[in-house]
Parts: structure tokens; C-alpha cells; sequence
């Protein structure tokens, strides 16, 4: 007997064989208990997941020679040549090959003669989105009034290409991804039947590389056992798949965690000398990052990670030495660099640069941990000016620009000064500016004597209610009355007080940019 892919062997004969579709199945065997078939009928989704199948199960049902049944029995003529595909009433068309309008005005006519020995004529179009938009509009009218002898069944893995005014005239049912766990029940089912030996961690593996496709699943199965016979191991399926494999990816993960950019571009370029193929490696590094990602906030991990016990021990070692944010980070990165390698002429490159910016990695920090190193700079800051003002003891002092607060401890000229200017910047922001461009000259317990170094700024200073608000913040300052004397001074007479300042200002602009450096190095940023 001539030999059967698996994938054709093990192809559903009846709805209940069917794998992770049970909401396709539900719907179409109440609608044939019913009385309730459609028209036309759109089966959309992925390939491999039943679309043609399921067509040809709801022919057999509606056509076997018994009786209009959810179960077909597969044994009359009907369903023989339906599974066969060589039946005269059920007609399988190929869109992609047929897609053309005369096509179709040939499809209008034949839809006129009732069928040769079946209750239903059914016409199954594969890949429909193929079929040119004048196509679709010659199928129009035929697909919303077709003869009563007459079923339409399309099957799509594009259903966005489909006009609207096909879909309107259709019950469309959107077939899912099988699911890891269900197609490795079916492999281990497949696989017992014919007798082959293999672990459930490598179909575990065979079902990843499907992608949710039930018929690559068994065309690699297929594939697998003729590269080891009987007993297949983990190490025979990455061989056939081109994997890296679990202890590779490890071992790169640990060169991230490590920060060591040498070590990870040499693991890499061994990756590459060995033809491993890029793409392939960055998905199953993507992998990889997942299962960390969910072993670290997942209590429930062991049924979201389906890997043997080992490797699970391992996994959980690493989570211990990396932060989640890294892990998102890292993910992302190497999300982005499997995007860009598609566009780029030099992927190996574009990976080995992608590499160097993951050891380079770093945890966010808090907004707390932020707010603090904001909060020591403040206060350094102040300390380095020499400005010791109480702490405000609170919010309604902070939000209030008359409240500054007690009198500050005062030890020279200068302190005086600074507080002078900023409190009266807290006052009135311009008048601090004003101030910068002037000098305290002498002060005693009754006065207090400022000169400024040109005549526009005295004659500002000097308006009512500029030198009121200098007064007052005078009087805060000293909790009494002092009389305050505005003068004109020349640049050219500043007396040893105001060269003095002038050693404290440069003193103070050292200490501002070691402050400033400090703040680089804590946000990680620069100056512009």
C-alpha cells in the first residue's frame, strides 16, 4: 500500500475529531439538527487549523445517503467520494488559480443544474480572497439567491481582503490557533498509534515550531521520525528544526546578565559559524525572556511554561539575578532588532550591535528613590551656598511665597545678601535679577545700606513699590524695623567686601558643578 503523510492519515472525518475548534463544531451541529444551514459559509484563519476539512465534514453531513446528520457515517458512496475527492456535487475550487471572472460567469452557469446524485450541489473555494474584484461582483447576486439545490462553502487565511458585501451575505466562522496543549495531545496520540517513542518536552517543541497549526505539527512529526526513526529525543528535533536549544539560550542570557559584551559577541558569531539560522535564534531568545518574564510574576508558571523540570530549576536561577524591568527591557530590544534585521542588508551586524546595548541594561529606579536624590542635591546645594534656613515645616509654608520661614542663622556680609536676594526673589521674581546686579555696602542693627552698579537698576529698585517689597523683606529677616538706604556705586570702587564676593562666587560655581555632575550621573543624562 502506497504510503500516507500523517497530516492526511489523521485528517478529522467527523466534527467530534476535530481539534480546538469546539465552537465551530457546536454551531454547524445544531444548525444541521435544526434545519437551520445557510446559504454560504466563510471559514477564515490560520492554515492548518481545519478550514478545508470542516468544509468537506459539513458536505459529508448533509450529503450522506442515510440522512441529513451531524455524524456522517463515512462508509455510503457520498461520503467515500467526498472524502476521496472525486464526488460530481461537491465541487473544490482553488482561488488562487481560479480567480478570474470568466471563472465565475462559468461557476453562475453550472449553478443552474440540480445535482447528479446528491441532495445538495456544494461548491468549496479555497484561498477566496484570491478571486479579482470583478470576480467577486459576478458572484453577487448568485451567492445572496442561490438555487435551493445549491451551498457555498469558502475557506480564507485573509479575511481582510474579502469585500464587505461577500462577508454580509455569509455566516463566517473565524477558525483559532490550536493551542500548545491540545496539539500535543494530539502528537502523543498520533504517536502511540504508530508505535514511536518520544518525550512529551520534544513534541512539546514540535508544537512551538507549528505556530498553532495543527497540519505542520504532523508534517514535522513526519519529518522528525524520518531523521530518527522510531526513538526521537530533544536533541533529534533541533537538529531537524535548526534550533539553538535550551542550554545555548541559557548560556547567552547569562552573558546579558553578566554584562560582558565580548564574551556575548563571540557565543553569537559561534551561533552564526554553525549556520544557525538569525531569525529563528532571536525567536527562540524571545521565548526564552517570555518564560522569565512569566516564571517571575506568575505564581501559576508550571502550566504556563511547558519545559521539563531541569530546566524550569534553571530558569528560576536566573530570575533570581535580574530585575523584571531588565527583562522588559532586553525583551524589547530584542522585539525591535528582530523587526529591523528584515530591512537591514547586514543583519549579523545589526544583532552584534542590538547585543552590545543589552549589557549596557540597567533597572529603572523608583520615582521615591528619584525624589530623594533630588531632595540631598537641593540641600547640598544649599549647604554649599552657604544658606542653612530651617527646613519649612509644612505644605501651607512651602505654598506660600510670605512665609519663608524663621531667621535664618546669619555668619557674614555675604549670607546676609544671599538670604536678602532670595527672598525677594520669593516675593517678586524680576526683583531678584535687579539685585543680582548690586551689592550690599554696610549694614547695622538700624540700617541697612545697598548700592547698585548702574543708574537703570537703582532707578527701578527705587520705585514705591519695588523698594516696599525689598523693605519688607527686610523687616521679615530681622523682625523689625531697619531703615533701608538705595545708592549708586561704580564698578571701579568695589571694596575688598566685593572682591571677597567674588572669590565666594567662583568657590560657589565650583561646588554648582560638582552638584551638577552628581545629578548627570544619578538620571544618566547631559548637558545641552
Amino acid at each position: 500500500m502506497t504510503y500516507q503523510v500523517t497530516a492526511r492519515r489523521w485528517r478529522p472525518r467527523v466534527f467530534d475529531e476535530l481539534v480546538g475548534q469546539e465552537h465551530v463544531v457546536q454551531t454547524l451541529k445544531n444548525a444541521i439538527q435544526q434545519n437551520r444551514l445557510a446559504q454560504a459559509y466563510l471559514f477564515s484563519g490560520t492554515r492548518g487549523v481545519g478550514k478545508t476539512t470542516t468544509a468537506r465534514i459539513l458536505a459529508k453531513s448533509i450529503n450522506c445517503d442515510k440522512e441529513i446528520t451531524n455524524s456522517p457515517c463515512g462508509k455510503c458512496d457520498r461520503c467515500m467520494e467526498i472524502s476521496e475527492g472525486n464526488s460530481i456535487d461537491v465541487i473544490e475550487i482553488d482561488g488562487a488559480s481560479n480567480n478570474s471572472v470568466e471563472d465565475i460567469r462559468e461557476l453562475r452557469e453550472n449553478v443552474k443544474y440540480a445535482p447528479a446524485k446528491s441532495r445538495f450541489k456544494i461548491y468549496i473555494i479555497d484561498e477566496v480572497h484570491m478571486l479579482s474584484k470583478s470576480a467577486f461582483n459576478a458572484l453577487l447576486k448568485t451567492l445572496e439567491e442561490p438555487p435551493k439545490h445549491v451551498k457555498f462553502i469558502f475557506a480564507t487565511t485573509e479575511e481582510n481582503k474579502i469585500p464587505e458585501t461577500i462577508l454580509s451575505r455569509c455566516q463566517c466562522f473565524e477558525f483559532r490557533p490550536i493551542s500548545l496543549k491540545e496539539s500535543i495531545f494530539q502528537l502523543k496520540k498520533i504517536t502511540r498509534s504508530d508505535g514511536i517513542s518520544i518525550g512529551e518536552e520534544s513534541l512539546a517543541l514540535i508544537a512551538r515550531a507549528a505556530e498553532g497549526s495543527m497540519r505542520d505539527a504532523e508534517s514535522i512529526l513526519d519529518q522528525v521520525i524520518s531523521y530518527a526513526g522510531k526513538e526521537v529525543n530533544k536533541n533529534d528535533i533541533i537538529s531537524v528544526l535548526g534550533l539553538v536549544g535550551f542550554d545555548l539560550v541559557t548560556l547567552f542570557l547569562d552573558k546579558i546578565i553578566e554584562k560582558k559584551p565580548a564574551p556575548l559577541l563571540e557565543l553569537f558569531n559561534e551561533i552564526v559559524f554553525k549556520g544557525q539560522d538569525i531569525r529563528l535564534f532571536l525567536k527562540e531568545l524571545l521565548e526564552y525572556l517570555r518564560n522569565l518574564i512569566v516564571l517571575k510574576i506568575s505564581k501559576k508558571s508550571k502550566e504556563l511554561i511547558s519545559i521539563s523540570p531541569v530546566e524550569m530549576e534553571r530558569l528560576k536561577e536566573q530570575t533570581e539575578k535580574i530585575s523584571l524591568d531588565e527583562l522588559h527591557q532586553v525583551f524589547k530590544i530584542i522585539s525591535n532588532v528582530e523587526s529591523e534585521i528584515k530591512r537591514s542588508s547586514y543583519p549579523i551586524i545589526v544583532v552584534e550591535m542590538a547585543l552590545i546595548r543589552l549589557t549596557e541594561v540597567r533597572p529603572f529606579q523608583s520615582i521615591d528613590h528619584v525624589l530623594s536624590s533630588l531632595s540631598r542635591i537641593e540641600q547640598e546645594i544649599k549647604i554649599g551656598s552657604g544658606i542653612t534656613s530651617q527646613p519649612l515645616q509644612n505644605k501651607a509654608q512651602t505654598s506660600d511665597p510670605q512665609n519663608l520661614g524663621d531667621k535664618p542663622a546669619i555668619k557674614n556680609t555675604e549670607q546676609l545678601w544671599e538670604e536678602i536676594k532670595i527672598r525677594t526673589k520669593g516675593k517678586k521674581d524680576h526683583l531678584g535679577l535687579f539685585l543680582d546686579n548690586g551689592n550690599l555696602i554696610n549694614h547695622t542693627d538700624t540700617t541697612i545700606e545697598i548700592g547698585f552698579f548702574d543708574k537703570f537698576t537703582l532707578g527701578r529698585m527705587q520705585k514705591n513699590e519695588n523698594r516696599e517689597i525689598l523693605t519688607s523683606v527686610i523687616n521679615e529677616l530681622f523682625n523689625k524695623n531697619i531703615e533701608v538706604l538705595l545708592k549708586e556705586i561704580p564698578k571701579t570702587t568695589i571694596n575688598e567686601e566685593g572682591k571677597k564676593k567674588t572669590k565666594e562666587q567662583h568657590k560657589k560655581n565650583r561646588f554648582d558643578k560638582e552638584i551638577i555632575q552628581e545629578a548627570l550621573n544619578v538620571f544618566g543624562g547631559e548637558i545641552v
